[in-house]
Parts: C-alpha cells; structure tokens; sequence
C-alpha cells in the first residue's frame, strides 16, 4: 500500500519495480502469518496475561489452565479455533499495552479492553522497511479482519493512531492521554472503512486545521 500510494500519488521513481515485487514478497509473507495455530494464539493470551496482571483480573476463569483457550473468560474463537473477539471490559487488566501478543492473533475481530488500567503507546516494535522507518503501529497490519476496537477509559499516552489496522470501522479512545493524533493517510486501507472514531477526553493539543487534513470519508 505505501508503495503503490508513493508510486501512484507521489510519482516516486521506481526504476526497479519494487511495488510489484514487494508486493509479491508481502503477499507469501502474509499467507505463512496468516497460519498461525492454536499454539501460538494461546501463547499470545498467555503473554497478555502475564504482562497485565493477570493474577489480579476480576475475572480470570479457565486462563492458565489446561482448558482451551476458546473457553477462556472474554475469549471467543470461530469454528478453526482462531480467537476472533477479546472481551475484557472491566477486568482491573493492568499493565503497558500488550502489543506484540495481540499481533498475533490474526484472526481477531473484536478488542475490547474498556476501562482497564492499561497505560503506555499503542506502539509495538518498530523495524524498518527499506528506508522508510514505519510507526509501531504496522506492527497490527496484519490484523486485516479488526473491525472494532474499544480501549476507553484507560491510561494511554503518546500519538494515537486511528487508522492502526486495514479494516478498522469503530474506534474508541476516549478517556485517556493522548497527547496526538497521528496525520491521517490515504493509503492505509481503513481511511476507507472507518465510520466511527471518538476522541473525547484525552488531552489532544494540536491544530484543528491539521487534525481536519484528509479524514477519512465516511
């Protein structure tokens, strides 16, 4: 996507062909990441609950134990065993926003960590693509079935990504420190998908000339 917009939208040489074979590379990369396992994906909500407390957790029924993890409290998987909604609204998690674990859960539709005491930047690990150093935020790109998102009520800082996963359609970040907003771009693919995003509450200083720049359409 960043390439093909750099190609298309900002007439970047490319004398090479880099977009087609990238893009060729992305797409074999995509396919291996895309079969993560049983697992791996318990794995990850192992990681998660031992990086936010999760001895402490209001509710905690079957994590840890020798149960699947579908039959975890808050998970619920489809039909393959893939975690497609993590429900934990209230659930006194507390810690630095688990990132990294929740990346692999490739599958995941719905994130609900609502009011919860999880502070830190949505950042992941940053990694560097060629020349372009990317956000931590690419670190949820391949999250390509995301759609909903609730992290209100929290203690998150920094730069606040909207646009954080391609198919993202309802954000909730309100509640929190944010300081800003990263500078919404066109070629990510939820500037096209997303319909609902509320900001409230945080502590966003930067000009509204600039916050209004290129929002997505809908």
């Amino acid at each position: 996507d960043l390439f093909t917009h750099a190609v298309e939208s900002l007439n970047f040489n490319d004398p090479e062909n880099w977009v087609g074979e990238e893009c060729g590379k992305a797409g074999r990369a995509d396919a291996i990441a895309q079969k993560s396992n049983d697992a791996t994906e318990a794995e990850s909500l192992r990681n998660i609950y031992n990086d936010t407390g999760g001895d402490h957790w209001s509710n905690k029924a079957g994590w840890m134990t020798d149960a699947s993890h579908c039959e975890w409290h808050g998970i619920l998987c489809d039909d393959d065993g893939h975690v497609v909604e993590i429900k934990l609204k209230s659930n006194n998690i507390t810690g630095e926003f688990p990132a990294d674990s929740l990346s692999h859960l490739h599958k995941l539709k719905i994130l609900d960590f609502a009011n919860n005491q999880l502070w830190g930047t949505m950042a992941g690990t940053n990694y560097a693509f060629y020349w372009i150093r990317v956000n931590g935020t690419a670190v949820f790109f391949n999250l390509r079935e995301l759609v909903h998102a609730d992290l209100s009520q929290n203690q998150l800082s920094g730069e606040v990504d909207v646009l954080f996963a391609p198919a993202l359609q309802h954000v909730n970040f309100s509640h929190n420190n944010f300081a800003s907003i990263n500078s919404y771009k066109s070629f990510k693919r939820s500037h096209k998908t997303l319909h609902i995003c509320d900001l409230s509450y945080n502590s966003i200083n930067q000009e509204a000339s600039k916050l209004m720049k290129n929002m997505p359409p809908n």
